[in-house]
């Protein structure tokens, strides 16, 4: 009732001020259009003749400039006396349902030859930009000389001179029609939605995300197989480690990123990283134009509260900007599970129970000051943050034993410097980002009691500690030094060489006052050194990549072996390649394909251990990989058909030196368990209908992912499925949506959706007896939301309630662990 009202509220403040209704495309899509073009004074050097400038503006949601890209100039004076004057220039940004949306076009800026006046005195401003072709208001292709447009395109000629004469697409857009094996996953949606960075994730193609419970639980990130650290995350192409998110993304606010970029095996170079099975980037709203701000609060079942916050101001005069965003987040996760209890003669009998010493919290905030757009300064800015992360064990790896009073924490601060300009007229690009993080993590397990599902003492310790005899109570301080630098030179139209630069250096300490079993002690460090070169060659309808990487590895560490202190050191170079290219076999038709023969080096934890549940190794090697990728996009609209996508991929895989995460009973350890190879494909498609009454997308998962090793521990098992991970997935979800129901650009929308999951082996299934294999069932979870949107001139408020488990299904991620039954939602979500 208390979001119902704070409803009613705001709906009554958006109505303030409203004006006219803007006539709106039968798709719901308005183009940008010019409100005033600034005038550029002609440098006295340039001569008199008229000349033309060609250049790629970028809009912000509230139609302020962003970046200003010169295509084409013949004298580099008059490209930047253009580039500055579009900079200060009005626009009205595009549009989807009346809510203003990003985009990108081409824009041709005239100097007519003296003593003419200048252009934009000349021109209208009011007249409209050619109507766009697709959701993210693609504008049509420029038409041949003395040629006329195709029927479903508008007539360039009726174009202002200033006016867009080429593709007008998001930056998600342009990333999938890039060279890179990239998906793009949108989350303007899941904004507005419950559901966490996890669960969106997980209903995407080739990404499986289990966990181990419910909000902030241990997380399993997979992509087409390949999982763990097999996989690299970054925040705004950075390493989430290094970002305060070193305990996983799947908990990351959604409302503090604006899409997902999701690479299948084939890393890019500028992003300093090594990773064979992929990698997987959170990209916030780095836009710095404008005055903007968003605030959320969810609540729900098991005591779940989630609140976002961000906003950023700008002054255009001198280019100073500040922007910022905190989150808190709560939940109990006292769901019920089905456990085995003692009644009260000792007999043991399956009951259902809640689950107790579960709960999760985390907070953070992130504060970011610069400049941005100068001449000497695409951007200049520091970076500062804060993340504190607690959550409460509740019981053992496969859900048997209850913990009372076992917690896990960690804390990050840190500050990043970025720098990014143009020089020489964007023949050279220059991105550098340097940072420092300090990351702390605190494990405790010093309980006296042994506890029963009910939270009740039954039994007293001699010793403290549930999870070992002795207990745990570990303090691990790790502080890492990071730079990310990136070069491009354009030697010549359609090339571009990039040089990525990427040392990284972290210190490591554990401290502890009581540890049952054998961690390190002392210190440790691990210095690496990733080094990329790339030659891109773009020419329509054809672009290639060719790459070659580098990658070093100087590692240290003390233990203590039956009462010696012993350093072991670790020294290993290596190297990759790969190559990556893009066919446009028809307009709305790609071809993509991109190989490499990729590296990754064991992780600091994985040679050290965590200090809390995950034990040292330090005769790991570097897992290897020959990584194949194959894929065809293809994108079908008419006015009176709708929007209709498909996507199919094919991929391949062979590991050496698999790197596995073993479990023990309480403990777990990274090994090299030899060689696999993982052959599989992917499916999805999306249709939109005319007007968006209906919104259909799906996908599909398939991987045969087999043990090749032929000698060793798991040499017995040679052809067997790895086991433990799920080969066969399946997602959907349908939205009908209604626009100005009640009242003027209003929406409501009815959501459903589901995810598969089919049963998979929790062992090899060669070894034991048809009677003795372990399964993990198939699932088939469903969700449905309803929601309503409003929208007045900025601002927006959107109210969404969600059901997830909907037919309130036993859940498992991980074998005997029990994930959340059905839970009900609520959200609140306000743009200014």
């Amino acid at each position: 009732m208390k979001i119902v009202f704070i409803f009613i509220l705001l709906l009554t403040w958006l109505d303030l001020g409203t004006g006219a209704s803007v006539a709106r495309a039968q798709d719901g899509l308005e183009p940008p259009a010019i409100e005033a073009l600034a005038d550029a004074p002609r440098p006295a050097e340039t001569g008199a003749h008229a000349t033309e400038i060609r250049l790629r503006v970028t809009l912000d949601a509230e139609g302020q400039v962003t970046d200003v890209e010169v295509l084409s100039a013949e004298h580099e004076a008059l490209a930047e006396a253009a580039r500055e004057a579009v900079a200060r220039s009005r626009f009205r940004p595009a549009r989807r349902h009346g809510q203003p949306i990003p985009s990108r076009f081409e824009l041709v800026y005239a100097f007519p030859a003296e003593p003419e006046p200048p252009a934009e005195e000349a021109l209208p401003v009011e007249e409209e930009p050619a109507e766009p072709g697709d959701a993210t208001a693609e504008a049509p292709e420029p038409s041949p000389p003395e040629e006329e447009a195709a029927p479903d395109e508008a007539d360039l000629d009726a174009l202002p001179r200033f006016g867009a004469t080429g593709t007008a697409v998001t930056a998600a857009e342009e990333r999938r029609r890039s060279v890179e094996a990239v998906d793009v996953v949108e989350l303007d949606d899941a904004r507005q939605r419950t559901a966490d960075l996890g669960e969106v994730l997980a209903r995407t193609e080739g990404v499986t995300v289990r966990r181990s419970g419910g909000l902030g639980s241990q997380e399993r990130l997979s992509l087409v197989g390949l999982e763990g650290r097999q996989i690299r995350t970054f925040i705004d192409g950075i390493p989430a480690q290094y970002m305060g998110f070193g305990m996983g993304i799947a908990n990351v606010p959604v409302g503090l990123v604006d899409r997902v970029e999701i690479y299948r095996g084939v890393v890019p170079v500028r992003y300093g990283a090594d990773a064979v099975g992929g990698a997987i980037d959170l990209v916030s709203d780095l836009e710095t134009v404008g005055s903007r701000g968003t605030v959320s609060y969810q609540t729900g079942s098991f005591g779940t509260h989630r609140l976002a916050a961000n906003g950023r101001v700008r002054d255009a005069r001198t280019g100073f900007f500040a922007r910022g965003s905190a989150y808190f987040d709560h939940a109990e996760n006292d769901y019920d599970v089905d456990a085995r209890v003692a009644d009260s003669r000792g007999r043991i009998e399956e009951r259902r129970v809640s689950l107790e010493n579960a709960e999760y919290q985390s907070a953070g905030v992130v504060a970011e000051a610069g400049f941005s757009g100068r001449p000497k300064a695409r951007l200049a800015s520091i970076r500062a943050f804060f993340t504190d992360h607690e959550r409460h064990i509740p019981h053992n790896i496969v859900m048997t034993v209850p913990y009372g009073k076992v917690r896990y924490g960690h804390q990050d601060v840190g500050a990043l410097l970025r720098y990014e300009n143009d020089f020489f007229g964007r023949k050279v690009s220059v991105a550098l980002a340097a940072g420092f993080v300090a990351h702390r993590v605190d494990f405790y397990d010093r309980g006296d009691c042994v506890v029963d599902w009910f939270g009740n003492c039954v039994r007293t310790l001699t010793t403290p500690g549930e999870m070992t005899a002795g207990g745990r109570n570990i303090e691990t301080l790790e502080r890492t030094t990071f730079l990310r630098s990136s070069f491009v030179l354009r030697p010549a139209e359609g090339h571009a060489i990039t040089l990525s630069i990427s040392p990284s250096y972290a210190a490591r300490e554990t401290v502890r006052e009581a540890v049952a079993t054998s961690t390190l002690t002392g210190r440790g460090s691990d210095g690496r050194l990733v080094v990329g070169l790339e030659h891109e060659y773009t020419r329509a309808p054809f672009q290639n990549s060719f790459f070659v990487k580098s990658y070093a590895q100087w590692l240290s560490a003390d233990d203590r072996v039956f009462g010696s202190d012993v350093t072991y050191r670790v020294d290993q170079h290596t190297f990759g390649l790969g190559d990556a290219f893009r066919l446009e076999l028809a307009r709305d038709v790609a071809l993509k394909a991109s190989y490499e023969w990729a590296t990754r080096l064991p992780e600091s934890d994985e040679y050290f251990g965590d200090g809390v549940l995950t034990l040292h190794n330090f005769a790991l090697r570097p897992e290897r990989s020959h990584n194949a990728n194959l894929s065809l996009d293809a994108r079908y609209e008419r006015e009176r058909f709708g929007v209709l996508r498909g996507d199919v991929a094919f991929f391949a895989r062979r590991l050496s030196n698999l790197i596995w995460l073993v479990a023990g009973t309480d403990t777990f350890n990274f090994e090299n368990v030899g060689e696999a190879r993982s052959i599989g494909s992917t499916a999805s498609f999306s249709y939109r209908s005319p007007g968006d009454w209906v919104d259909v997308r799906g996908n599909l998962t398939y991987q045969d992912f087999r043990n090749i090793t032929e000698e060793g521990r798991y040499a017995d098992v040679y052809g067997d499925r790895v086991p433990n991970r799920p080969f066969f997935e399946a997602a959907g979800e349908a939205t009908f949506g209604k626009s100005d129901l009640i009242t003027a650009r209003d929406r409501l929308s009815l959501l459903w959706g589901f995810r598969y999951v089919h049963e998979y082996f929790l062992t090899y299934e060669s070894r034991g007896t048809a009677g003795s294999k372990v399964t993990i069932p198939s699932q088939f979870v469903m969700h449905a939301a309803v929601r309503y949107v409003v929208t007045r001139e900025r601002r927006t408020i959107s109210t969404v309630i969600e059901a997830q488990n909907l037919a309130n299904a036993v859940v498992y991620d991980f074998y005997g662990v029990q994930r959340p039954r059905r839970a009900i939602y609520a959200k609140l979500a306000i743009d200014l």
